[in-house]
């Protein structure tokens, strides 16, 4: 029976066992308790490679000296038995020659062997078969947990590798680069000797060798395998991952690539690239280093890494594709920009359609284009055309409503068209003899038909549908720009109208109101006789009403002379000091009569300007008559003369400030609120403000003082606050 010193020592074993956590120190620990408890004893421990499904020594004591374990230590019971002992799951006796036995016990973990361990006992007697047994049996639990807890440290190990694989790959932006660095991670995961990846060639059933890594890396790259051939095509076909270890035996093996390359496939290993249940290829390991088989282990590791290699290669893949639509569309936008540019150097019509069919022909690629405006009857209006034969305009420019053809179809319908081959489209209208496809669009602003634009190539199916939605945007600029164009040229023939309508009535209107003044003034001499006071004083408001008409008048033929550009002027140096004296002559009365008072600050040595002085006291004459008109009585207006530095357009950044004389007309008036400020020099203007609609004004004076400076090449400004008072600036260049 076993002792209790046996069950003891058999606890104080079980005790050690649990405190051990390498696998290096299990040996040494079964040796000193196994003398313990069988005495010196010959013993071996041989563990189990479920892959290799081989036995090897981890310890050999004999003779009570531990020896060094090979792999088949010399005594023990053959092969055959020991492999028998290891699945039988029951401890059996190997009897010896000598009269001793060999005892075997199998170390299982479940239902998995995990090897054996053998004492050499002099006539076993059942009590000690069974201590041995009980032995074993700790050893083994030992060694399962050892065996677990290694498997799931390889398993952690495992997923740590590839959890820091996958961040490597998700950094890889380029895909050839991150092709690269798959195959490599999952060589180095499996510690294979070879390896590929295969990629599915589009609209074929082929596979393509992208990368390979191995002695046939030079023989395949590029190589393409027959849609379904090899274990390769297997997996492509079902989308399965296959493990085979002896791929000659195996009749999907396509052992061509190795006769080409010299290399000896045993073992390989094959995963699909699936994404969303299309194959994109096959990742391929080819025989571990070690010599071993692949093991389901291995498949699912690197099913797993190849999932995640495939995310990896589809976000590259998208982000490359992002990174050049986003190119295209940043040089889209770089063209757009710099056709607005060009469009928008220009108002003229002829010139912008010029353009316009320059930048859509540069674009496009195209031989022959033409850009057609039309009515609303279709009508051609204007046009621009390159590329085609002298007779194209009189042939199809004759006025007539524009309906044959792609052209008039595309005006009809409002909607784009790319003809491949124009021989081919019955509706083509034959302009340009080398003309194989064309692209025809209509040419809208804000949702009405102004044009038609038809772009023409010398090579078939020139257009595609990016070419032909890229052209379409360009014209959506050009539309624009054209109407504006259009626009611009109705406004200035309606201001062009209107400004020699002005100036003609200006000039009729004078002749009968110079005779009404004259004959008045007749009458108030007392030529015509006697006159009581109360037709005195009609008399006196007809002369002071035709005055007032008369410096109306004057300001509408000055406005009209303005805008025409007719408004002549005597250029000389002049002398500031001589605008201030002619205009303080003209308006003093005006300030005496309200009690408003004038400050004046002139430098003595104030730089000569060059203009016309009568104008200058014209915008002098202005500017103080309004500073009295809205000002209270008893306030003052202060007028401040200097040299300065200024820019004559401020707008414009980078214009250089040259030297100019600043006059400033400064009032304790009502001021100007900020609003108002925006459009004070626009004609006809008045303020809202009571205080300012009480005083008479036709709104002309400032713009007319605006157009004056500014055809001196100076600038005019105003700076107010609301019930504070207001300063209005104009400086003129220096001479």
């Amino acid at each position: 029976m076993v002792s209790d010193n046996d069950f003891e020592l058999l606890s104080q074993f079980s005790q050690a066992l649990n405190r051990i956590t390498s696998p290096d120190t299990l040996p040494e620990l079964v040796d000193a308790h196994a003398r313990r408890l069988l005495g010196g004893v010959d013993l071996c421990l041989l563990g189990y490679d479920s892959d290799a499904k081989q036995l090897h020594s981890l310890l050999y004591v004999a003779g009570g000296q531990r020896l060094p374990a090979p792999n088949a230590p010399q005594g023990l019971p053959d092969a055959a038995r020991l492999r028998a002992a290891l699945h039988e799951g029951e401890t059996t006796i190997a009897p010896q020659s000598d009269g001793r036995a060999w005892l075997c016990a199998p170390l299982h973990a479940g239902p998995l062997p995990l090897g054996l361990l053998c004492a050499l006992l002099p006539n076993p007697a059942p009590d000690q078969r069974r201590l041995f047994t009980l032995f074993a049996g700790q050893t083994a639990a030992a060694l399962g947990r050892l065996a677990a807890q290694r498997a799931l440290d390889e398993r952690t190990q495992q997923f740590e590798t590839i959890s820091a694989v996958t961040q490597s790959l998700a950094s890889t932006r380029d895909v050839d680069r991150l092709l690269d660095l798959i195959l490599d991670k999952a060589l180095e995961l499996l510690e294979a000797e070879a390896g590929s990846v295969m990629l599915s060639v589009p609209d074929t059933a082929e596979l393509e060798f992208r990368v390979v890594r191995g002695p046939a890396r030079d023989d395949l790259l590029g190589v393409r395998l027959p849609g379904g051939a090899g274990l390769a095509g297997a997996v492509t076909a079902t989308g399965r991952p296959l493990l085979v270890n002896d791929a000659p035996a195996d009749a999907r093996w396509f052992d061509g690539l190795d006769a080409s390359t010299r290399f000896a496939t045993q073992a390989i290993l094959t995963v699909p690239l699936l994404h969303q249940d299309a194959v994109l290829g096959v990742l391929q390991v080819l025989n571990k280093r070690s010599g071993a088989p692949f093991t389901a282990q291995d498949q699912a590791l690197l099913t797993a890494f190849a999932g995640q290699a495939v995310i990896a290669l589809e976000n590259a893949r998208l982000l490359a594709q992002t990174d050049q639509a986003l190119q295209q569309r940043v040089q889209e936008l770089e063209v757009l920009q710099q056709l607005d540019r060009a469009l928008n150097t220009t108002l003229d019509p002829a010139r912008v359609l010029t353009l316009a069919l320059d930048w859509l022909l540069r674009i496009c690629a195209g031989a022959a284009g033409a850009i057609v405006l039309v009515d609303e009857d279709k009508r051609p209006l204007r046009h621009a055309a390159q590329g085609y034969p002298p007779e194209f305009e009189r042939l199809f420019f004759t006025g007539e409503p524009i309906s044959a053809g792609i052209l008039g179809d595309v005006l009809r319908t409002c909607r784009p068209h790319v003809t491949g081959d124009v021989r081919a489209d019955p509706r083509y209208v034959a302009a340009a003899p080398a003309t194989q496809s064309q692209l025809t669009l209509p040419l809208v602003h804000q949702q009405r038909l102004i044009g038609g634009v038809a772009l023409e190539s010398d090579r078939p199916d020139a257009f595609d549908a990016a070419l032909a939605a890229r052209a379409e945007r360009v014209t959506t600029h050009a539309a624009a720009a054209i109407a504006n164009a259009l626009l611009y040229e109705k406004v200035h023939a309606a201001n062009q109208a209107k400004s020699e309508f002005v100036s003609l009535a200006s000039h009729e209107l004078k002749t009968p109101m110079t005779a009404v003044r004259g004959y008045a003034q007749l009458m108030l001499s007392g030529m015509a006789g006697e006159l009581t006071e109360r037709q005195r004083g009609f008399l006196e408001t007809i002369v002071a009403n035709v005055a007032r008409m008369g410096r109306q008048i004057q300001d509408l033929t000055d406005i009209s002379q303005i805008e025409t550009g007719r408004l002549a002027l005597v250029w000389a140096p002049v002398d500031f000091a001589h605008i201030v004296s002619d205009t303080l002559q003209t308006v003093q009365a005006l300030y005496d009569e309200k009690g408003v008072r004038m400050a004046l600050d002139l430098p003595p040595d104030l730089p000569l300007v060059m203009g016309d002085q009568g104008r200058l006291v014209q915008v002098l004459t202005n500017l103080l008559s309004n500073a009295c008109k809205y000002s209270p009585a008893g306030t003052q207006v202060q007028i401040t003369l200097r040299a300065d530095m200024l820019a004559a357009r401020p707008n414009r950044p980078g214009e250089p400030p040259i030297p100019m004389v600043v006059c400033a007309v400064q009032d304790q008036g009502y001021g100007i609120s900020a609003e108002d400020q925006q459009r004070l020099f626009t004609k006809f203007f008045r303020a809202q403000d009571p205080n300012i609609r009480q005083s008479k004004g036709t709104g002309l004076g400032l713009s007319i003082s605006r157009g004056i400076v500014e055809l001196h090449h100076g600038r005019i400004w105003v700076e107010s606050t609301l019930g504070q008072g207001t300063t209005f600036s104009f400086a003129i260049p220096q001479a």
